[in-house]
């Protein structure tokens, strides 16, 4: 068997998707599906079949993850990483290809420390978010800059892109802007489906960076209901708050329930924390293509400067409930402002934030001599 010129790892979840009967987005495979179809020597390699190949974590490994956990929280799962892909199976089945791709900030920074320490030839290719946050300081920022500088970086957004440009000078960090599935993620038919006789309000998304305490906070009783779809703990007594489970690894919902999700609200809000990774991008992107409009928090994470205030979104200060509210408010009271948004928001993604482009993006990449 040839090994395949760029080999991608993934959290579990992936090869499943490819293999159930229902449709799926491709936007959480980073460009794969676009290139495998296109003829690209492309392989996936998830996170179970990993620890099919690694097997069980031995005792050696445990006492250095216990023992790291001490020193540097928040590391070892790094260094996990790197013991479960530097296992004699595992590096075999690395061995003889050009280019991994690390999808997962573990992935990446064991793989890191494997090209370190000598263990893995291939090139890595890390596309990151928010791996050097903005506070970091001291021995973790130096550590960090130490293992991304044995990788080429991949950034999914210009804040991140630059921020690490200027963090690792020298460095070779590049830009593939994220996009979704233009073709799945779509406006109803027959404009918004049928079904709520009362509108409502969707937030959604399970990244620690959703701030849904703010948004909740400055949810008024005059406000219609707020339907917040996320795994993380949400505390309101609110009458007009809904939290519905919601996960992308574990389905809880399917991607044509959240689909439709979307194209039933009124518009969609999305609360984020001030970070430098491209919080929320995906949700943010999925809502635009489905001609929703959206309320967004303006994060130095922003991953593209056409998500736009006025243009193709509102955006609001971070952490600001008066915010959130207000701009909710304006877009209820003016429909046809958030019509406009709403279709110039479909027309960014089709014409640039979509997984295609992507895909050519990622190309570029991972096969510069091709082109």
């Amino acid at each position: 068997m040839i090994a395949p010129q760029v080999l991608f790892l993934f959290k579990s979840g992936r090869r499943q998707r490819q293999s159930g009967d229902s449709a799926f987005p491709t936007e959480f495979f980073y460009g794969y599906c676009e290139l495998a179809a296109s003829g690209k020597p492309v392989a996936i390699l998830d996170e179970d079949e990993i620890a099919q190949l690694a097997g069980r974590e031995g005792m050696m490994v445990s006492l250095l993850r216990r023992l790291l956990q001490r020193v540097f929280p928040g590391f070892p799962t790094a260094v996990l990483a790197a013991a479960t892909l530097g296992h004699r199976a595992v590096r075999q089945r690395l061995a003889g290809v050009a280019t991994v791709v690390a999808t997962t900030q573990s992935f990446g920074l064991g793989l890191c420390l494997l090209r370190r320490l000598g263990l893995v030839q291939a090139r890595v290719a890390f596309l990151v978010m928010g791996v050097l946050p903005l506070n970091s300081r001291g021995l973790w920022r130096s550590l960090t800059k130490w293992l991304l500088g044995a990788c080429d970086v991949i950034a999914i957004s210009e804040g991140e892109r630059a921020h690490l440009a200027a963090a690792l000078p020298g460095g070779n960090v590049s830009l593939v802007a994220f996009g979704v599935d233009a073709d799945f993620w779509r406006p109803a038919p027959f404009g918004r489906p049928a079904g709520d006789a009362t509108p409502y309000v969707l937030s959604i998304g399970n990244d620690l960076n959703r701030d849904y305490r703010t948004l909740v906070d400055g949810w008024a009783g005059d406000l219609p209901e707020l339907r917040i779809v996320t795994r993380l703990p949400v505390h309101t007594s609110k009458p007009n708050v809904t939290v519905i489970a919601g996960d992308w690894r574990r389905t809880l919902l399917s991607d044509e329930d959240v689909r439709t999700l979307f194209q039933g609200a009124a518009l969609v809000v999305l609360p984020l924390r001030q970070t430098i990774q491209p919080a929320g991008q995906s949700a943010c992107l999925q809502a635009m293509a489905c001609g929703r409009a959206v309320v967004l928090s303006a994060i130095d994470g922003l991953w593209d400067p056409r998500v736009a205030n006025e243009k193709t979104c509102l955006l609001v200060p971070p952490g600001s409930s008066q915010a959130l509210a207000a701009a909710t408010r304006r877009l209820l009271a003016d429909p046809a402002l958030a019509a406009r948004l709403g279709g110039e928001a479909r027309r960014l993604v089709e014409e640039s934030l979509n997984t295609r482009q992507m895909a050519m993006a990622m190309a570029r990449v991972l096969f510069p001599s091709a082109l």
